[in-house]
């Protein structure tokens, strides 16, 4: 996708689906620490070279749950993700009919901590891929290199 290249940890199914909806909707914080447990050796591994960038929550989403669901998954893992993109997004993508209107709602807010770096942007569920695409388009032109990673995807069949 653009030019990047992404890696699907899981497909979002069955108790992959049901522990992310119960983490971030449930707000049952101490499942942060289950959701990449069988990634941690890999994530930290790679936290060693490149940055880790999450994918922004509106900040509607943040309040309502309480946390930021994403850099609370990496702060469990002792990966400190570096705080460099904005969602302005009103409104929630996935009740939005169109899913597009996000392209311009993803901006970087600083480069400082990310230019010329090697950066991975983490995010928990891809469904359409308009969200990751916005934050490739903010990120990519700051980066040395860019990759994502995403937890589980709703499309992509492993």
């Amino acid at each position: 996708m653009e030019g990047v290249k992404i890696t699907f940890l899981y497909q979002y199914e069955d108790k992959v689906r049901e522990t992310l909806l119960r983490y971030k909707e449930g707000r049952d914080k101490y499942l942060a620490r289950c959701i990449l447990w069988d990634y941690r050796f890999y994530l930290k591994l790679l936290s060693k070279r490149w940055k880790f960038v999450c994918v922004p929550s509106r900040n509607e989403s943040r309040r309502k749950r309480g946390f930021d669901h994403l850099p609370l998954l990496l702060d469990c893992l002792g990966i400190e993700p570096i705080d460099v993109l904005i969602n302005l997004a009103e409104n929630d993508q996935t009740q939005s009919k169109d899913r597009t209107a996000i392209l311009k709602n993803i901006i970087v807010k600083s480069t400082e901590e990310i230019e010329n770096c090697k950066v991975i942007l983490l995010d928990d569920i891809s469904t359409s891929g308009n969200t990751i695409t916005a934050c490739i388009r903010a990120l990519k032109p700051h980066t040395k290199k860019l990759r994502v990673i995403v937890i589980a995807s709703a499309n992509i069949k492993h």
